[in-house]
């Protein structure tokens, strides 16, 4: 069979009318298997060029881990450094309200808080990581949540940059977290980060 430049095509089937067989299409023996090498390959995922991840991006997962674990550190300063004279403040300040509550009492009551307090900031903290481990694989979603998470984390914080921390370590710490996290957030929605969460969103062969 010729196509329609001419060109003879050997791997296509070919065949003749035969009168003698109803006007039916007798198919001849012109097939030959072996030119279907001549056909191009299919394109392969490992032919296509991979995204690497930008220095941008790199230094944001970098900076939220910091960021996270002085969060982190700075809950436990906060909720495990509470002292008798803390506790002695607040019975005070509860009976010029009418409660009266023993110190062992608001003990307890402050060891509960301080344990649940840093229980959930474990939580946040694997959350977090998490996200970060699905932005580095290139997921927007991971990104856009980090975002918002991180923007809450931002207004919550600064307006209470030393509330609850008496020692100078702790507000320091409170005060390097809220650096690493403006970083994280940078670095997040600068230009190489946008274009290669573009890139991924782009079509790939799998």
């Amino acid at each position: 069979m010729v196509g329609p430049t001419g060109a003879a095509r050997p791997w296509l089937i070919t065949g003749t009318i035969d009168p003698t067989v109803d006007g039916k299409i007798v198919m001849n023996s012109s097939f030959d298997p072996g030119n279907f090498d001549r056909m191009p390959p299919l394109p392969n995922a490992s032919d296509q060029q991979q995204v690497s991840v930008p220095t941008t991006l790199v230094w944001a997962l970098r900076a939220g881990i910091a960021t996270v674990l002085c969060g982190l550190l700075t809950i436990a300063l906060s909720t495990f450094s509470v002292s008798d004279e803390d506790i002695a403040l607040l019975q005070s300040e509860l009976a010029g309200q009418g409660a009266q509550l023993s110190t062992e009492e608001l003990s307890d009551f402050t060891n509960t808080v301080t344990t649940m307090t840093f229980i959930i900031g474990l939580v946040l903290t694997a959350l977090w990581l998490w996200l970060l481990q699905r932005t580095h694989r290139g997921r927007n979603w991971a990104r856009i949540t980090l975002t918002v998470l991180g923007a809450i984390w931002l207004v919550l914080t600064l307006p209470n940059l030393t509330a609850g921390l008496d020692s100078g370590f702790a507000i320091l710490l409170n005060l390097v977290q809220v650096v690493l996290l403006g970083i994280t957030l940078y670095f997040l929605h600068a230009k190489p980060t946008r274009d290669y969460f573009i890139s991924m969103r782009a079509p790939r062969y799998n």
